[in-house]
């Protein structure tokens, strides 16, 4: 099965979001996670902090997306937080700081071990090179949506 379907919760997935910023977005969803007791307090100072010097934004042929994430020992428990934005916001690029890139779907990631981490990021580099399925989560409008393209993706992997 999916890591990223057993991690992604409907209560860690957000449509539509109006964020000013980054650090805003990030704020926001680093809150939501320790809300619900996913990761300590610590969490969303850790996650901008690693940003700033560890970008995650990537460019792929339909959008800007981000995967925001950081050290193990500020979560509490693993899942996964999913973001659509009705207006992007800037993230530097991965790999590149002095380019940026306007990101449209973000996924943080609350993992504890490095393997896991591993892992979802190769699975979702695998979606990132779907266009099809990334325009759908771009235009996705229910919880029920996105967990629905995230299973169709890991079904075309599969072919």
């Amino acid at each position: 099965m999916s890591q990223l379907i057993q991690l992604l919760r409907p209560t860690t997935v957000f449509l539509d979001l109006k964020p000013e910023s980054k650090i805003d977005l990030l704020t926001f969803l680093s809150g939501q996670l320790q809300n619900q007791d996913i990761v300590y307090p610590s969490y969303a100072n850790a996650v901008i902090a690693r940003e700033k010097i560890y970008p995650t934004g990537l460019q792929t042929s339909v959008c800007g997306v981000a995967i925001p994430h950081t050290d193990p020992e500020h979560v509490k428990m693993e899942a996964v937080s999913f973001a659509s934005l009705s207006k992007p916001v800037t993230f530097q690029m991965m790999g590149m700081n002095d380019q940026q890139v306007e990101v449209n779907l973000i996924f943080m990631l609350a993992m504890k071990e490095p393997h896991g981490q591993l892992e979802m990021l190769q699975e979702l580099t695998g979606l990132f090179q779907n266009p099809d399925r990334l325009m759908e989560l771009t235009r996705a409008s229910s919880v029920e949506q996105i967990f629905q393209i995230i299973k169709e993706s890991r079904k075309d992997e599969a072919l």
